[in-house]
């Protein structure tokens, strides 16, 4: 994990300072809140799991795309190329977790899974080929990606193999292409860094009922204890 300094360490020390005005250290090791705890209740259950599993939210935990994120995929390619957003799944599916993480990270710019259904992933395509021309460009490109808004673009391999070859590509054909393409723009982009200062926040209720059960449990502890002391 990189650590930063200058301007980003003060202002990461207030950051520090004002979370901890909220929920002070000696109460959190008061109440017994173990860090995976905070990390869940705070940036959901499936990104404290990713963060068990090798730090960072990049552990080798396997996940499926489809099981975390809400999907839309663009309804031309979805109708013109169904085999080429089945053979997407088919691909995504083979990798092992190590790149599956670094598909996520391509797409979404974090190694940190959301937590489940909370975030959408759209795949798209870059543009509709309207000419032969169009077609040859489109078997040359790679797969793209907006990182803010998690889209995939996703070039129509399968369409334009359908326009140039006079026929559809085979299931076999269509994944060895789509994979080798996938992975090339995966494993050669660079992301921006931001699992260092990205946290999926939105779990103030289920903080505020983790101490809430911890101090009626503590209440409890004391009063075993007091009752056995009389």
């Amino acid at each position: 994990r990189r650590w930063w300094g200058g301007e980003d360490a003060r202002r990461l020390a207030l950051v520090r300072e004002g979370f901890h005005r909220v929920l002070p250290r000696a109460d959190l090791a008061e109440l017994g809140v173990a860090p995976e705890e905070l990390a869940a209740v705070c940036c959901g259950e499936a990104a404290a799991r990713a963060g068990n599993n090798g730090g960072g939210g990049g552990g080798p935990e396997d996940f499926d795309l489809r099981e975390v994120f809400q999907v839309v995929v663009d309804r031309d390619l979805e109708r013109g190329s169904p085999e080429l957003v089945a053979a997407l799944w088919e691909v995504a599916a083979a990798l092992s977790p190590e790149l599956k993480r670094q598909l996520l990270v391509f797409v979404t710019g974090v190694s940190t899974l959301p937590a489940p259904f909370t975030e959408f992933l759209t795949i798209e395509q870059p543009f509709v080929p309207l000419h032969k021309d169009d077609y040859k460009k489109i078997l040359g490109m790679l797969p793209q990606s907006h990182t803010c808004d998690n889209i995939l673009e996703l070039p129509d391999y399968a369409g334009a193999l359908r326009a140039l070859e006079g026929r559809p590509p085979s299931p076999g054909r269509l994944r060895e292409l789509l994979r080798g393409k996938l992975l090339l723009a995966v494993q050669n982009s660079e992301g921006y860094g931001l699992d260092e200062v990205t946290s999926s926040g939105g779990g103030e209720d289920a903080l505020r009922g983790l101490l809430s059960s911890r101090r009626g449990a503590r209440r409890g502890a004391d009063g075993v204890g007091g009752g056995g002391g009389g």
